[in-house]
């Protein structure tokens, strides 16, 4: 029925006909050229010259004319011609050989006609192995895996035994549809015809079962062939890569040389994406050369393959150079270089590019707009990036979820929410990345209750969580301290088997340690199987927050027992779990040690802590030494905690030399008058404080306001000093006055240095008694459970007179607290704080 219509359709020849001179026509015909111009017309994929050369010269059939005509419509997929050519055989009563019928098979299988080739295939009698070879290769090439089975079955069957072209072929076809089991039964069938040695068998061997997640077995089969090819290093290579095993493809790449088999262009394509994913640009470099003493600089791929290792491991420079040196430059050279600069905030070079690619005509895809929009973070440069947004519409690309992604998260990053919103709306079939780039834009932007509301939402529709929206969602409940949503996604996440090692577990770390449970953090810890360096930055990060600098010490060390180098994040969290635990001369020995024994480049941030460490311990004229000699201009931070030290040590002549410094730096921050003044109450000068108090007034700066929240039952209670909104106000009082009289039985005494000076001592005194730090764990020991741990966390750093009746609660009602504060936690017991080597916060 087929040909029959295909005949109609075509009954008075193609359309793209164009008839030749009758002069020339006479010419070919009388010199007996025919075969020859038909061969030089099927090569130059002319078909309207083919087709009118083979109708007006009334050709006499042959094997060969058959058989040119029907392989290069093939070539060019031109089915109207190739059923034309069948007609033609058939009406001519030309009898078929192999290679004519071969080229048709192979004709309707290219073109997508599958039925009409088993047509063909079913009509060849006796059908030779290329005959088999072509329908089930046509099969598997079609992914019609279950037909190439039965056929090969059928083969077997018939006691037609497959060769090696066979098995490569269906293996591939197995390949395509992870169907491992299928996969290996075929693999035993090639090691019983004897073709596990054969090129073609082995590679597509490696390549099923490093598409199956099995790249061990890829491993084995690769290291049991005796001859390996280029192709065979290749493709071990190449799957490396694919599994992220970059130094086992480094390994690969070194025997592979000392083999001396010749690297060919796609050696040196995988060798540089897993320098890429080493971050090695040193080795990098080295195979650079090698690609250009090879000859292989002026292929595309591997020029793309180069560019994305300088801007991956950070040298724009050299990818800059090495862009500018490219006559040609494909879209993918483009959209790589861009990314580069925004991914490093060169927000202007990037757009610069942008419009430059525009200029030379590039036809812009979806990978283009998520590479320029990646920079779009800085105030300055977000209007000229929302019109990119207008671009993005007016190709439509809106509605990708690759580029709408890239607009939710552009516009989280500045802070526009309700129009990452729309954003998010205009992607038409939302994916996994969508929805956890939409979770992260409300947590970036404090709206961690609604991206918990998309997370219920994206369970409900049944979408599966990846890695990054789990992530994303623990550093929601990190923000606002919620311990209880936190663990019931951690219970979600372990029925759903996702759980394991990687970003997931060092996020619920930092969630559990940041809810003030540092003894979950690390049992979470000691689950990974094979920590990294992120892993111990975490938990030593989250040791430092807890003051166990003893802890995060061993885990530093042995980190370095297990090969793993350290970075300048473990290095900023061994500092901090220093000072956080007093450890003066360790954290200033460290510092010192790290610097020359690891090359690790230390920043503003070490610097900044090692001063904040000389300055707690009250070595404030060494911290002042030390801050003046940094090698960065001092900013506010470095100072402030210089004036905090001052504070608590009473020195009031360093103190108001910092204080004015910092009043010229940022002359509207609150915290600096407030520390000066507190520094002239603690000594009784209260005059001059009354005059910080004036000008702060005068200058209409008003105090910063403390804030503590508790979660009780997943609902989170937040209080400020002497609250009075909440619905609970007077059963709270009545219990934290009860409180306040007991802890004053066993010994508690207001420390009037935390109070204003503008009142009288009663008042003074009544004004610490609620702040909203005592107000939030009066609440949890009227509604929490019995023996339960108490978990506040609070905005300012925890007052002295609070910290020393926290202590005596835990004393008079058993109950253990924890308080977060914007320094760090602590872990009330029985009467003492675990800051208290000499009260140390």
């Amino acid at each position: 029925m087929a040909l029959r219509c295909s005949n109609n359709l075509f009954s008075g020849g193609p359309s793209l006909i164009r008839l030749p001179k009758k002069k020339q026509l006479k010419e070919t015909t009388k010199n007996g050229r025919f075969n020859e111009e038909i061969r030089r017309l099927c090569e130059s994929n002319n078909l309207g010259e083919v087709f009118s050369f083979f109708y007006s010269n009334n050709a006499p059939s042959s094997s060969f004319l058959y058989g040119c005509l029907l392989q290069s419509c093939t070539r060019n997929r031109f089915l109207e011609g190739g059923v034309r050519v069948h007609l033609q055989i058939i009406k001519s009563g030309f009898k078929l050989d192999g290679f004519v019928l071969i080229s048709l098979l192979n004709m309707y299988i290219k073109c997508g006609y599958l039925q009409l080739a088993r047509k063909v295939f079913d009509d060849i009698t006796p059908k030779s192995l290329i005959a088999w070879n072509t329908m089930i290769s046509g099969y598997c090439s079609c992914g019609a895996l279950n037909e190439a089975l039965a056929l090969f079955k059928g083969m077997l069957l018939e006691e037609h035994q497959p060769d090696q072209y066979t098995l490569s072929s269906i293996i591939k076809g197995c390949q395509d549809h992870h169907d491992l089991l299928q996969g290996e039964q075929l693999h035993s069938l090639a090691i019983k015809f004897g073709y596990v040695e054969d090129e073609f068998v082995i590679n597509a061997l490696i390549d099923l079962y490093a598409s199956c997640a099995s790249i061990d077995d890829a491993f084995r089969v690769f290291d049991g062939s005796l001859q390996k090819s280029a192709t065979t290093w290749n493709s071990i290579m190449a799957r490396s890569v694919e599994h992220e095993l970059y130094s086992e493809c480094a390994s690969l790449y070194m025997k592979m040389k000392e083999n001396g088999v010749a690297a060919t262009e796609f050696t040196f394509s995988s060798i540089l994406r897993a320098c890429t994913g080493l971050e090695k640009i040193d080795v990098g470099d080295q195979v650079h050369a090698q690609v250009i003493v090879h000859g292989f600089i002026s292929d595309i791929v591997i020029r793309s393959a180069l560019l994305d290792l300088y801007v991956k491991c950070g040298d724009l420079r050299k990818g800059r150079k090495l862009f500018d040196s490219m006559h040609v430059k494909n879209v993918i050279i483009w959209n790589t270089l861009i990314r580069g600069y925004g991914l490093q905030d060169k927000v202007e070079e990037a757009f610069l590019l942008f419009k430059m690619m525009r200029y030379e005509g590039l036809v812009l895809d979806i990978f283009t707009f998520p590479a320029v929009l990646s920079g779009a973070t800085s105030d300055h440069v977000f209007k000229e990036y929302t019109g990119v947004h207008g671009l993005i519409i007016k190709t439509g690309y809106q509605r990708d979820p690759f580029v709408g992604t890239a607009l939710v998260a552009m516009y989280s990053a500045n802070q526009s929410l309700e129009e990452a919103r729309y954003a998010f709306e205009d992607i038409e079939l939302k994916d996994v990345a969508s929805w956890s780039s939409m979770i992260a834009a409300n947590v970036q932007n404090g709206e961690v209750q609604e991206a918990l509301r998309i997370l219920h939402q994206v369970l409900e529709l049944g979408i599966k969580p990846n890695q990054f929206m789990y992530s994303t969602v623990f550093s929601g409940c990190s923000k606002i301290s919620s311990l209880e949503i936190g663990k019931q996604i951690h219970s979600h996440g372990i029925r759903s088997g996702f759980f394991c090692d990687g970003p997931v577990s060092n996020s619920l770390l930092t969630m559990y340690s940041n809810c003030g449970c540092i003894t979950e953090a690390r049992k979470i810890f000691k689950s990974v199987s094979e920590p990294t360096v992120a892993s111990y930055n975490a938990m030593i990060s989250a040791l430092a927050q807890h003051g166990d600098a003893n802890e995060a010490f061993l885990l530093f060390r042995t980190m370095q027992f297990e090969g793993l180098e350290p970075d300048s994040i473990t290095v900023l969290g061994v500092l901090s779990a220093c000072n956080h635990a007093g450890l003066v001369d360790e954290g200033h020995e460290f510092f010192y040690t790290v610097k020359e024994s690891h090359g690790i480049d230390l920043n503003y941030q070490h610097y900044a802590c090692v001063a904040d460490i000389l300055s707690r311990a009250g070595r404030l004229d060494e911290a002042e030494r030390f801050i003046s000699n940094m090698p960065f201009e001092p900013g506010p931070s470095v100072w402030l905690a210089l004036l905090g030290a001052c504070r608590k040590h009473g020195n009031i002549e360093l103190g108001s030399k910092v204080a004015k410094l910092l009043i010229e730096m940022e002359p509207d921050e609150a915290i600096t008058y407030v520390l000066l003044t507190n520094i002239y109450t603690s000594l009784g000068r209260m005059d001059e404080a009354k005059d910080i108090r004036d000008l702060m007034k005068t200058r209409g700066i008003k105090k910063d306001h403390g804030v503590s929240w508790i979660e009780i039952r997943g609902e989170m209670h937040s209080f400020v000093v002497e609250d009075q909104k909440h619905p609970c106000c007077s059963e709270i009082y009545r219990k934290l006055d009860i409180l306040i009289s007991r802890i004053k039985e066993v010994g508690y005494v207001p420390d009037m240095t935390s109070a204003s000076f503008e009142w009288d001592d009663v008042e003074r005194e009544r004004s610490l008694f609620y702040h909203s730090e005592k107000l939030a764990i009066t609440f949890g020991l009227l509604t929490s459970t019995p023996g339960t741990v108490i978990r506040v966390m609070q905005n300012l750093r925890v007052c002295n007179d609070c910290h020393s009746a926290i202590k005596y609660i835990s004393l008079v009602t058993g109950r253990d607290i924890v308080l977060r504060d914007n320094h760090r936690f602590h872990h009330f017991k029985g009467g003492s704080c675990s800051c208290s080597c000499g009260d140390y916060w």
